[in-house]
């Protein structure tokens, strides 16, 4: 809490501390699974993720902000000193990553290695390897709790139901939608969100081509 009014310059407002309480509680458990010396608890967590916040050059620290930097330090492990994943938090072999939905017994990320995305019902597309180590079923889902961090749940399931990533070229990401209603939504009011919000999953700029299936 010291470290968000520190950076903000001002005490926290009460919705401020509920929301705050409310992430460290959320990641208690990542931290403490992570068990990275100094960083073993959600409130560790949250103060780190304020001064990473700080670093990016956030002139006011949201908690919205801090909820996305905390999932993705989740899914891919906190950073070292260097600012890269540990070693051991990195994907192996061909960079494949099995879905966080796939059966039990089959590899999937427990849900505390995993960042819960909103019930969505994605589209159960094939898993295809992304250039920055995930594959594109963990990556959706993971632009699924990002975006639900700018959209309330209903709009949110009614904008991504039955979608995937069904392919990536040169920075451009096909998105598979089941109609051409909701293909139009996405290419259009919602393009700029889900591209920005992609980017974030991917650590890098994306574009947007979208593949319509009826």
């Amino acid at each position: 809490m010291r470290a968000f009014e520190d950076a903000n310059g001002r005490r926290a407002t009460p919705a401020e501390r509920q929301l705050l309480r409310g992430l460290a509680d959320r990641f208690d458990a990542p931290a403490a699974e992570q068990a990275r010396p100094g960083r073993e608890t959600g409130w560790e967590w949250l103060a780190a993720a304020v001064y990473e916040a700080v670093e990016a050059g956030s002139a006011y620290v949201a908690p919205r902000r801090l909820r996305e930097i905390l999932t993705r330090w989740e899914w891919e492990g906190l950073p070292g000193d260097d600012g890269r994943r540990p070693e051991r938090d990195r994907p192996a072999g061909s960079g494949r990553s099995r879905s966080r939905r796939a059966p039990a017994g089959d590899g999937a990320p427990s849900p505390q290695s995993s960042s819960p995305s909103p019930d969505c019902e994605l589209a159960a597309a094939e898993d295809i390897p992304l250039p920055h180590g995930f594959g594109s079923r963990r990556t959706w889902e993971f632009t699924a709790s990002l975006l639900s961090g700018a959209l309330d749940p209903e709009p949110l399931r009614a904008l991504l139901r039955g979608t995937a990533i069904a392919g990536y070229q040169a920075g451009e990401i096909t998105i598979l939608a089941p109609d051409s209603q909701q293909a139009q939504r996405i290419a259009g009011e919602y393009r700029e969100l889900i591209a920005r919000k992609l980017g974030e999953a991917m650590r890098r700029p994306v574009q947007e081509r979208l593949l319509i299936t009826v």
